[in-house]
């Protein structure tokens, strides 16, 4: 070994400078590399090391958000609680717990009267129960819907209580609400059962749905429309029970909730539920049924005001054609005179000023001779499209008026 040494060093002596240039630096080539190998993955190490430590810093304040949220939301649901008679919650609450609907029912009448401010922060209490539930287990999302029958039972109670003073105030109010959480709470039961449950019968249909109609009409007639979109879709989900879907009340319901949707500007939705509420009218009562003739006429009504004034023209030519024709109605029924006046309105927005004033002028002394009340909507409407034809035709307005 020593031997070997000495021979290497003196051959290194032998070489020259050039030699041992290049001795030393095919030594030393092998160990810079590995080094710079160690300094390349300890360079990663450090980067992942950071990359760690930054998303578990977002991970920290995500999880102390989430507790910022979950103490705020016991906080309001802690107030709202406290707004409530202990009595109502503890037996609301065991009723509930049991899945019986009735005796909460019972419940809500029982304290109708007497406990009338409290009932609307029950609905307040049980839509955030529902909400804090249904993301959870399956358990948790069985209890949120019986929460929601609960609700159902106290919107209900509202709506069949019209002469109660503070009742009837709310009841609007309450229709909203409803509709709020309809579409920003989604339960989705998975248990037929619990399906079967929401639906069941309550016996108070009959009255709750005609109620919620008038709700409905009443809004329209108000200019409330939000308002009465609420009322009609409640109307339809009270009269789709227990499969019923295709009933009269339940269509025209649909019916109501696409003029609704009209009158609030929102076009595509409309005519979208119009046309599948009149083919299911169709199917269901026939083709010239009055409650069938009415979705048609909205439909033109809507086309109308989409601009499609071709196929609204078509529509409501139809809808005059069978109103003319059924036994029930006729040419001077005032849904078939009506029906004339949308057509000189399309006429007259499509640009044919001439074929509206003809129109106009053979459906006033009919529409005239109704004695409709001064100011009724259909008077203003006929007055309005003449000013706008005379203005047109440069010739003076024949002053229509209720003869």
């Amino acid at each position: 070994m020593i031997d070997w040494t000495i021979a290497v060093l003196e051959g290194y002596r032998d070489m020259g400078n050039t030699g041992q240039v290049a001795f030393v630096a095919t030594i030393l080539a092998p160990l810079l590399a590995v080094y710079g190998i160690m300094r390349l993955l300890a360079r990663r190490g450090y980067e992942t090391s950071q990359a760690m430590e930054a998303k578990l810093k977002i991970a920290r304040n995500d999880a102390a958000n989430l507790e910022k949220d979950k103490t705020a939301l016991e906080r309001e649901n802690a107030i709202l609680s406290a707004r409530l008679p202990e009595a109502f919650i503890e037996r609301l609450d065991a009723h509930i717990a049991q899945g019986n609907e009735d005796p909460a029912t019972r419940d809500v009448y029982e304290l109708l009267g007497e406990f009338g401010p409290a009932l609307t922060a029950a609905f307040d209490h049980l839509a955030r129960e529902e909400a804090k539930n249904v993301a959870t287990t399956e358990d948790a999302r069985a209890q949120a819907m019986f929460y929601r029958l609960a609700r159902d039972n106290a919107r209900i109670a509202l709506a069949l209580t019209p002469d109660h003073a503070e009742m009837a105030g709310l009841e609007e109010e309450l229709a909203v609400a409803t509709a709020a959480a309809e579409q920003g709470l989604k339960v989705i039961p998975t248990d037929d059962a619990i399906r079967e449950l929401r639906w069941k019968s309550r016996g108070d249909q009959e009255r709750s749905v005609p109620v919620l109609l008038a709700v409905w009409d009443r809004n329209r007639k108000r200019g409330t429309y939000h308002l009465a979109l609420a009322a009609a879709k409640e109307a339809r989900r009270l009269a789709s029970r227990g499969g019923a879907e295709l009933c009269r009340d339940a269509l025209f319901a649909a019916h109501a909730m696409a003029d609704s949707q009209l009158r609030l500007g929102a076009y595509g939705a409309s005519l979208s539920l119009a046309e599948a509420t009149a083919q299911q009218q169709t199917n269901a009562f026939g083709a010239g049924d009055p409650n069938t003739l009415s979705t048609r006429y909205l439909i033109a009504n809507i086309l109308t005001q989409k601009g499609d004034y071709d196929a609204a023209l078509l529509e409501a030519k139809a809808v005059r054609s069978a109103r003319e024709a059924h036994p029930d109605v006729g040419p001077s029924h005032p849904h078939t005179l009506r029906t004339i006046l949308l057509i000189a309105e399309i006429h007259h927005a499509s640009g044919d000023d001439a074929l509206a004033r003809i129109v106009l002028d053979e459906v006033h002394p009919k529409i005239a001779a109704l004695d409709l009340a001064e100011g009724h909507n259909w008077l203003t409407t006929m007055n309005a499209l003449d000013a706008a034809l005379a203005a047109g035709s440069g010739q003076p307005e024949k002053g229509l008026r209720n003869r």
